[in-house]
């Protein structure tokens, strides 16, 4: 059976994918960089799930955003990702823009903005991850 057969069945609950960048209106999946590679599959995920949650770094090895305000690399679908899971912060995406949720322990929102493009709002509730 296929990805696309199971989707059919009713929609999971929630995805999670690896990502490259994430923009408020853009999806969690982008060709490698530098490569002609693709992760087959994402297009089905995105759509065939409630709740679609990214994981990656923070920022890139040379400390270039990832959290970006536009991305640039083609889309896969548009304003499908509900949760970003860093390894300093947990992001969560609103109407009104990114909310910082949680943050790891030895950082502040002000570091984890300094590394983030787009204005990130704060949750009344941030607190830090619990390990």
């Amino acid at each position: 059976m296929m990805l696309r057969d199971e989707l059919m069945m009713g929609p999971m609950p929630s995805a999670v994918l690896p990502c490259w960048t994430v923009a408020r209106m853009s999806p969690p999946w982008a060709p490698i960089p530098g490569t002609r590679k693709i992760i087959l599959g994402a297009m089905d995920l995105i759509y065939g799930a409630k709740r679609v949650i990214v994981i990656t770094e923070h920022v890139n090895k040379k400390g270039e955003f990832k959290i970006v305000k536009e991305c640039t690399y083609p889309l896969t679908g548009k304003a499908c990702v509900s949760m970003i899971v860093t390894d300093i912060s947990v992001i969560e995406r609103a109407k009104e823009g990114f909310v910082l949720k949680e943050f790891a322990p030895g950082w502040t929102a002000e570091d984890i903005q300094s590394l983030t493009e787009p204005k990130l709002i704060v949750a009344d509730d941030l607190k830090e991850f619990e390990l």
